[in-house]
């Protein structure tokens, strides 16, 4: 190797029972690099902002950890499309909400939070500010059913007498997060009322894929309104039905 190379080894998780490992740590500047979380991920987020000449308002600030998450990377490329978009002086919470993309897992979470909350204008209205934002349609309402699925199990838990969501989702195995969020729902919920959602997303579902609802880039509308018709009746689903 020419002396002025530089060998770099990324490993996540180095096994260092391994022979190989352990023949490279006695001769390698090992360096590491752990997940940041905390105050130590707020000095480095406004160390970050600041080296762009920037700053951001506490608002801002909790905003962006909402709906990005605490993905560095993730993180640096939302603060760099802040640093262009927003006008001269602070990035500000409406700047924030107005571009940054927010993850999947928060995604996730953030709908799961209105729909247990039983908010469907809010719902709605953050559906709306992803699929703006450029959330392809089929992937929203996949986010749906997958909610939907969580939902099942952790009322039937509930019915069964169980309440403490870490052992509901080591028994369903489905995100304890989800199923924190779900909970409040799923205690209220009337059982006749999620058969018959439950119907209602599979049938629509099915129809989506053969052809009962169309559903192209140029043509989203029939999606669309199946994704507004589920997170009503899902904001819907503790009122009971005769």
């Amino acid at each position: 190797m020419h002396p002025d190379c530089v060998l770099l080894i990324v490993d996540p998780k180095p096994d260092k029972r391994l022979a190989a490992v352990k023949a490279l740590r006695a001769v390698a500047t090992v360096k590491e690099f752990p997940v940041l979380a905390g105050a130590p991920l707020i000095r480095w987020l406004t160390q970050y902002v600041s080296s762009l000449g920037r700053t951001l308002t506490a608002d801002a600030r909790e905003a962006l950890l909402r709906i990005a998450g605490e993905d560095q990377e993730v993180l640096s490329q939302e603060i760099d499309k802040l640093a262009l978009y927003a006008p001269p002086g602070e990035i500000l919470r409406e700047h924030v909400e107005a571009i940054v993309v927010p993850s999947g897992e928060q995604e996730v979470w953030q709908l799961t939070r209105y729909l247990s909350d039983g908010s469907g204008t809010a719902a709605l209205r953050y559906a709306s500010g992803l699929l703006e934002r450029g959330e392809d349609p089929y992937s929203l309402w996949n986010v749906l059913l997958w909610m939907l699925r969580t939902l099942v199990p952790v009322v039937a838990a509930v019915r069964e007498g169980e309440r403490e969501p870490a052992k509901i989702a080591s028994l369903f195995k489905v995100p304890f997060p989800s199923v924190r969020g779900l909970l409040p729902l799923a205690n209220r919920m009337h059982l006749s009322t999620l058969k018959e959602f439950v119907s209602w997303a599979a049938d629509a579902d099915i129809a989506l894929k053969t052809g009962g609802y169309r559903f192209t880039k140029d043509a989203p509308q029939e999606l669309l309104a199946l994704i507004d018709r589920f997170i009503l009746h899902a904001t819907d689903l503790t009122v009971a039905r005769v």
